[in-house]
């Protein structure tokens, strides 16, 4: 890089500053068409227990119905990001936004599980979308709105995080769960339509064929870790079962690097991933990935929790059922107990999880999302990366003291994670966008994504971990004898205050090593240039 030569902008179809008008109609737009990979978690996931009863004997496979969004967007990612730097970004958001719309009419109409879950893949190819849209704004936008609109693009406007959870309640309140899919189907037929006449295509473009066998590699090798982190919980994580999978996943991964130094046109340069500026983001968006994850699968588990006196009676009105005697006489005849207090337990519902912690964490996330891009293009992304570690680290202390505290202190917990989450995911994108050329944008976006994708997996098994590790204990006694126990940890996956205890200090560890990271990189200390030192490399 020579320091002192005269800068030279390459074309890419940037709008001028005085186009403003046109750049937050861009902005908005495609934000909203990037809501409707995060639609997916804060709508479907919590509705699984409304959808399972028409699958018969799916059981507990109802969770793959989240597994496989996580794993098809987890490998789609990191290929829709290459495939945006050789064809263009426009074009990959409507490809990706195409086949979402067609993943919800299969799951609107699909009686059969086999196509359900199909659609269900269809829908998670949306994963990639924000990925492709850091490069299509370092590309069409001014720069000094680059900053800011990373932090609004992952943050969105709180559809996902605000409304959504309102919305899914009142939609299976009043419907079937299949209302939801028309949602997402309507809402992402609207979506892909404004970006189609609104957003203009970059004109900037990589010469180079795509390294097909390096793609399966590392989509093969990425796969196969997350079938592992989703399922070691359940199958074991040491299992013959479940082994296999993390064995050729992490074999794949490690031949993806020689390969990709022998190939003439690789997917990722090398030199470029292995850049200390490069391999800090990731570290940090990794640890921070991974803190969110936790938290997010956490804190609905424990809301959604009925009390202790709540379970204990619904035990002793089935046992009354079974032995045909009165409440009273069952009460009198047997001794039911849980071996856990559960102090922290509110019993709510998906409404209720949304007015204590949803409400709060997509608030405070719409607002230092934009705010964090906002300060790091004053200040260097760095400083606000500090702040929003230092958040999600508090989130965990606080979430250590929800006990002693009630409900109302979830809302604490929440509005610290969404400060954390807000932060990072705007701090993340803007350091890679000052540490890779344009040539390597997408695909380094791509990579970055795939390692939140494996941290939150890794966030949300530490959580089934705990709590199958902590089970909660129904026992029963008749005569001081113990007639039956029942662990309901495995049949409803409810935790115990110890199992939520370590995930806490799980998410305390996660937080303290990224604000480790943020403090002693060396880049991001200097205002975001938004592209332009990297576009000199």
């Amino acid at each position: 890089m020579v320091l002192d030569a005269p800068r030279v902008e390459i074309e890419t179809g940037r709008l001028a500053e005085t186009q403003k008008a046109k750049t937050w109609t861009i902005i908005i737009v495609v934000t909203l068409l990037c809501e409707c990979s995060t639609l997916q978690y804060s709508m479907v996931s919590p509705a699984a227990i409304l959808i399972a009863p028409s699958f018969p004997g799916v059981g507990a496979n109802i969770s793959w119905m989240t597994t496989i969004f996580g794993l098809v967007g987890g490998v789609a990612t990191p290929l829709a990001g290459k495939a945006s730097d050789l064809w263009g970004k426009k074009r990959l958001l409507l490809i990706s936004g195409a086949l979402f719309v067609i993943g919800s009419v299969l799951c609107v109409v699909g009686h059969d599980w086999a196509l359900f879950l199909v659609g269900r893949g269809f829908q998670a190819l949306s994963l990639g979308n924000v990925a492709v849209s850091y490069g299509l704004f370092r590309d069409l936008l001014p720069r000094r709105y680059i900053p800011m609109s990373l932090g609004v693009i992952v943050t969105g406007f709180g559809l996902s995080a605000i409304a959504a959870p309102l919305l899914s309640g009142y939609l299976t309140d009043h419907n079937s769960w299949r209302s939801i899919f028309w949602f997402l189907l309507v809402y992402g037929a609207l979506t892909l339509v404004l970006v189609a006449l609104l957003v203009p295509e970059t004109k900037y473009r990589v010469k180079q064929r795509l390294d097909v066998l390096g793609a399966l590699i590392l989509s093969g090798g990425v796969a196969l870790c997350l079938v592992y982190l989703s399922n070691g919980p359940t199958w074991g994580w040491t299992s013959s079962g479940s082994l296999p999978y993390l064995a050729a996943g992490v074999v794949l991964i490690a031949l993806f690097l020689p390969w990709e130094r022998r190939v003439a046109e690789p997917i990722i340069d090398l030199p470029v991933l292995l850049n200390p500026k490069v391999l800090m983001t990731i570290g940090l968006y990794f640890f921070g990935s991974l803190a969110v994850g936790a938290i997010a699968y956490a804190v609905p588990l424990m809301l959604e929790t009925p009390p202790a006196n709540t379970l204990i009676l619904a035990a002793q009105k089935g046992a009354a059922a079974q032995t045909h005697l009165s409440l009273a006489q069952t009460v009198a005849f047997l001794h039911i107990s849980l071996n856990d207090g559960l102090r922290f337990a509110a019993g709510v519902s998906l409404i209720g999880v949304a007015l204590h912690a949803s409400l709060f964490q997509g608030g405070w996330s719409m607002l230092t999302g934009p705010g964090a891009g906002w300060w790091g293009a004053k200040r260097g992304p760095r400083k606000p990366a500090l702040v929003g570690y230092l958040a999600l680290l508090l989130a965990g202390v606080s979430l250590l003291t929800t006990s002693q505290h009630g409900i109302w202190f979830f809302a604490l917990t929440s509005s610290l994670f969404g400060i954390g989450f807000g932060v990072m995911y705007a701090c993340s994108p803007n350091l890679l966008i000052d540490a890779v050329p344009p040539r390597q944008q997408g695909i380094s976006a791509g990579m970055l994504a795939v390692f939140g994708s494996l941290a939150a997996a890794v966030g949300s098994a530490v959580v089934t971990a705990f709590i199958y590790a902590n089970p909660l204990i129904l026992t029963v006694k008749a005569g001081g004898k113990t007639v039956s126990t029942v662990n309901l940890s495995k049949l409803d996956s409810l935790g115990t205050w110890h199992a939520f205890v370590g995930v806490a200090w799980v998410i305390v560890i996660a937080g303290a090593l990224g604000l480790i990271v943020a403090l002693v990189m060396k880049h991001g200390r200097e205002p975001s240039s938004a592209g332009r030192v990297s576009e000199e490399l």
